[in-house]
């Protein structure tokens, strides 16, 4: 997915189509859960790094993968 189309429910779709709680996703960028909670809803917005690691992520692991 390109920076411009990744929305919240993109990012709470992937996740839980990977099988992973937030705080997985949380730990994995070292953010808050808050914050990627806030990603999911809307409020925020990732950015610079936290997003490029989002984006392999999303690469590396695929929902039909698991």
């Amino acid at each position: 997915m390109t920076r411009s189309k990744l929305t919240g429910a993109d990012i709470k779709a992937w996740r839980e189509g990977i099988g992973q709680p937030r705080r997985w996703l949380a730990d994995q960028l070292g953010v808050s859960a808050k914050t990627v909670e806030s990603w999911e809803y809307g409020v925020r917005t990732p950015r610079g790094p936290a997003m490029l690691l989002l984006q392999q992520l999303m690469t590396q692991h695929r929902p039909e993968d698991q």
